[in-house]
């Protein structure tokens, strides 16, 4: 089921054209994972147990593009802050 309630092209192309170029279909089907590979991995889990079908599940291309860049955003958030921490520290 689609994280946001739209309907998944099963059948569709990957790209389409609009006014004359080619773009992503927003639509096309994309298996994406219940419990992310990053929190898998930070909880131990094997790539058997990260790539099993019980841990993935069908999302549109958007859906999925806007999950993935939700995602690192937070991801670099943590990394920055973490620098920042550390270059703040007192070297006297």
């Amino acid at each position: 089921m689609p994280a946001v309630g739209q309907e998944i092209d099963y059948t569709g192309k990957m790209f389409i054209m609009v006014a004359g170029k080619r773009r992503m279909n927003p639509r096309y089907l994309i298996v994406g994972h219940v419990v992310g590979r990053d929190e898998a991995k930070r909880m131990g889990w094997t790539e058997a147990q990260i790539n099993a079908l019980s841990n993935t599940q069908p999302e549109c291309a958007r859906c999925s593009v806007k999950s993935g860049a939700r995602l690192g955003r937070r991801l670099q958030g943590v990394k920055a802050r973490r620098r920042v921490a550390a270059t703040d520290a007192s070297r006297w």
